[in-house]
């Protein structure tokens, strides 16, 4: 699935400079160099040590702590430094050379051939990260979801590091995890809107959902939400979905249609529910698209997928009738269209639907208004097929029982 190229407005040499930001701002002169190192990957006290020879840890210096973690500031750096320089092809584990800076050169080329995180990852083949560069980065990667390491991140431009790496690395596990940084430090207010008024930002993201390294779309689908789930950002995320309605929903149907990965399924039915509740006009945007009138059969599809998976995803059912009920509401000759054509398939899931979700107890009901929600979504869906009920159409009872 091709894409158009994606460069920045101010060409291929503000990313360098940012690269170049990054790499002073990470050389403090108290610090000498050393090694990676740190006291912590979790919030958990979980330890982690880069060399074997370092099982015990090494607790952060005074002063070295990020906030009130434990956490260490040079490591972070040296991170950050070693960041870069994968970015810019320089491989060896050995970093004490190169951070002035020289190392970062005119990339225009790499820019212009758009984003590596689509498809085949770029032109190149696919590389891969060794084990040490994985390991520091998913340390990383769990530290972000730390509100002293996100503000930590924000101060230093790490949000421009990784922005940049999505745009040039040619590996999908650098951007996987990368995007998987962006995500977590999303939900910070500053680092959501900082991000909301990057409009180059706002097109990679949407244009990255049609890769097809599933790890790196899941979390492309996580920074969608998180921006949709910010009051102040959500408008701006909303206006660029629907400037690419066609190939954004081009995405979702493919993806609704043919992923067996449950977990961006469910990701991107709640993605969709979202997206419909903050703004039913999308729903309307949505039908406009439906020219074969598919909608319904694509997320029964997908139903069908996480219900075979697990049949504990009968909650995510719930999103279901909530979408198609949104739809439902913006299209004239929606039950025409898509409920009388797709009649079987609802009736044989509202069934399964509530069996499986109330059994014979009204309980969950009551301490669900969320699901209850749901259940008169769907019986509303229910009430207007029957309305329109069409001759020699088969009885609704003998489909459900």
């Amino acid at each position: 699935m091709s894409r158009e190229v994606i460069t920045d407005c101010n060409g291929g040499q503000d990313l360098d400079k940012r690269l170049v930001d990054v790499l002073s701002i990470a050389e403090p002169e108290d610090h000498h160099r050393s090694e990676p190192m740190i006291t912590a990957a979790t919030d958990n006290d979980h330890r982690v040590d880069n060399d074997e020879d370092r099982e015990e840890g090494v607790e952060a210096g005074e002063g070295d702590n990020i906030g009130d973690t434990v956490f260490s500031k040079h490591w972070l750096f040296q991170c950050l430094i070693n960041t870069v320089n994968i970015i810019n092809g320089e491989k060896s584990a050995d970093t004490n050379g190169g951070a002035d800076g020289s190392a970062v050169g005119d990339d225009n080329e790499r820019l212009s051939s758009s984003s590596a995180v689509v498809t085949a990852f770029g032109p190149q083949e696919p590389i891969e990260l060794d084990d040490r560069t994985d390991e520091e980065l998913s340390i990383l990667w769990d530290m972000s979801t730390n509100e002293d390491v996100m503000a930590f991140l924000n101060d230093y431009k790490a949000i421009d590091l990784f922005e940049t790496i999505l745009m040039r690395t040619n590996s999908p596990r650098f951007a996987e995890i990368s995007a998987g940084i962006l995500a977590n430090i999303a939900v910070n207010r500053d680092i959501c809107v900082n991000l909301a008024n990057r409009p180059l930002f706002r097109q990679l993201i949407l244009e990255s959902l049609s890769s097809s390294d599933t790890p790196f779309v899941i979390q492309v689908v996580r920074i969608v939400s998180a921006s949709l789930s910010n009051g102040e950002t959500q408008d701006r995320w909303l206006a660029a979905i629907k400037e690419r309605g066609d190939q954004f929903l081009t995405t979702i149907h493919h993806t609704l249609e043919n992923c067996l990965n449950c977990d961006l399924l469910r990701s991107e039915i709640l993605l969709l529910n979202k997206m419909l509740y903050l703004d039913d006009t999308m729903a309307a945007v949505w039908l406009a698209f439906d020219r074969r009138y598919e909608c319904v059969k694509t997320l029964l599809s997908a139903t069908d997928q996480l219900l075979a998976d697990d049949p504990e995803n009968v909650e995510f059912v719930d999103y279901l009738w909530l979408i198609i009920h949104t739809l439902s509401l913006a299209g004239e000759d929606f039950t025409e269209t898509q409920l009388v054509a797709n009649r079987p398939e609802l009736l044989r899931l509202f069934h399964r639907y509530v069996c499986d979700s109330f059994g014979d107890s009204v309980d969950y009901v009551i301490a669900s208004g969320h699901r209850a929600g749901a259940l008169s979504a769907a019986i509303s869906l229910l009430f207007n097929w029957v309305m329109d009920w069409g001759t020699g159409a088969p009885q609704p009872s003998a489909l459900i029982y």
